[in-house]
């Protein structure tokens, strides 16, 4: 006889889940999913279906909600049923977009969500990091600069760094972004 244990608790994280049940038990990750498991399902115009999804994720049941009304209120139940009951009553934080009521819809923090999703979808670990450089000043001193970089994605032995830009619009944000690539 095969007992699965399923669904959110926020009483108790996956970790503490599987130090009640030592050895009996198994997580299983689950992401929304990526914008080609997206784009096969919903086909048509990719630029279209991206707008889509970049709006309103990954989400499987978003795809049988047939209007953006119904696409909204099921969205904002996931928010409430996981977000502020689960997450926000167990450590009291809050999330800024959430508490906005998804008004701030800032096309670089959208895609950075969708690489973090893809990424972790793909079995990576991803973190947000610092990288230290040293450059020389005008007067031959070396000065240590740290640069935010926007993922540090890890697999095994393999690390990467990654650093995402919308666009190159802005000339010395491109030379920053090209110099220490």
């Amino acid at each position: 006889m095969d007992i699965y244990v399923t669904g959110s608790n926020s009483k108790m994280l996956s970790k503490d889940v599987m130090t009640a049940f030592r050895g009996r038990g198994d997580s299983v990750e689950v992401h929304p999913l990526s914008f080609k498991e997206y784009y096969d399902y919903v086909g048509g115009d990719k630029a279209e279906a991206y707008e889509e999804y970049a709006l309103y994720g990954g989400m499987p049941l978003v795809l049988f909600r047939k209007t953006e009304d119904d696409k909204f209120k099921y969205l904002s139940s996931l928010f409430e049923e996981v977000y502020f009951k689960d997450i926000i009553e167990r450590y009291q934080i809050g999330l800024r977009n959430v508490r906005l009521n998804l008004r701030q819809q800032e096309e670089t923090h959208i895609m950075e969500n969708i690489m973090y999703n893809e990424l972790a979808s793909r079995g990576y670990s991803v973190d947000v990091g610092v990288v230290d450089i040293f450059e020389t000043d005008a007067e031959g001193k070396r000065k240590k600069i740290s640069c935010e970089i926007d993922f540090v994605v890890n697999k095994g032995r393999k690390k990467y760094y990654i650093q995402s830009v919308l666009s190159f619009g802005d000339a010395r944000k491109h030379m920053k972004s090209s110099a220490r690539t």
